[in-house]
């Protein structure tokens, strides 16, 4: 008898999340999911868990609107596990993570602004995506790439007063290019247990840590890039064959230091009018 109630229970369940999964359209409602070409009606709409696109080949247009959530763990504005997926002109407020890539490959995330979450636009174990042209601002971590990310492509954003700007933790054969990264108070992009990246032309300044900071990460590619106003410009601990160069670095304590780190290259930076060491190894 006990088993038959379970069962009967069980199918209630399934029943009840099916008839949950609706279908966000133009206006939409909390836990909706995306399952074609959507564009929302401009406005301001409360959605405390936030939605989901659950189908491929699928393009989100927020249209400008407004998703307010309330940053209990684990809630996401915007999430997809799908691929090839455009998430456009979004705001998402109030979330743990603002935009959420898990998995999915070839994806587009552009013109979005994330404010106030936990992680602004996070990309998880997730392939050859597209993050352009968004603004994060006043997260805990404005750009999370983690997990074992390879071959993302992060172009063209703004980074101002998260705490981090871009954390990369256990990411590899990604391109950080002409992303603005200002008055964040941490490090404007740390890399961690992660290899083969580039990072080229950024601009990081008035951060209140290092411009860019590598622990325990091997072979990246620091060059073309505009550090001012900050600790350090380039720091490394326990750091193997990264190579730096072509990097202008003004107004900084150490322009770069280097602490445990073996078979580096450090050529043609600009240190200039920093308080410590141009070069400290």
């Amino acid at each position: 008898m006990r088993l038959k109630y379970l069962t009967i229970l069980l199918v209630l369940l399934a029943f009840i999340n099916l008839v949950s999964a609706t279908e966000c359209g133009s206006t939409p409602t909390d836990q909706c999911t995306v399952t074609q070409n959507t564009t929302f009606s401009p406005g301001f709409y409360s959605l405390p868990i936030g939605i989901s696109i659950t189908a491929d080949n699928v393009e989100l247009n927020c249209n400008g609107a407004i998703l307010n959530g309330t940053k209990f763990p684990e809630t996401k504005g915007v999430q997809t596990l799908k691929s090839n997926v455009t998430i456009a002109n979004c705001n998402t407020r109030n979330y743990f993570h603002g935009i959420h890539l898990k998995y999915g490959r070839a994806n587009i995330v552009k013109n979005n602004t994330a404010f106030n979450n936990t992680y602004g636009i996070t990309v998880s174990r997730a392939y050859d995506n597209l993050v352009i042209s968004n603004n994060a601002t006043k997260n805990a971590g404005g750009y999370f790439v983690e997990d074992y990310s390879t071959g993302n492509l992060l172009v063209n954003n703004i980074a101002k007063a998260n705490n981090y700007a871009f954390y990369v933790f256990q990411g590899s054969n990604n391109v950080f290019a002409n992303n603005s990264l200002v008055n964040n108070g941490e490090q404007g992009i740390f890399l961690f247990m992660s290899h083969y990246n580039l990072l080229t032309n950024n601009i990081a300044k008035n951060n209140s840590g290092n411009g860019i900071a590598l622990g325990y990460s091997t072979y990246n590619n620091i060059t073309g890039n505009i550090i001012d106003k900050t600790p350090t410009g380039v720091s490394m601990t326990k750091g193997l064959n990264n190579v730096i160069t072509n990097n202008k670095i003004t107004n900084a304590n150490d322009a770069i230091a280097l602490t445990f780190s073996l078979y580096n290259i450090i050529a043609n930076n600009i240190a200039s009018n920093n308080t410590g060491h141009g070069i400290l190894l």
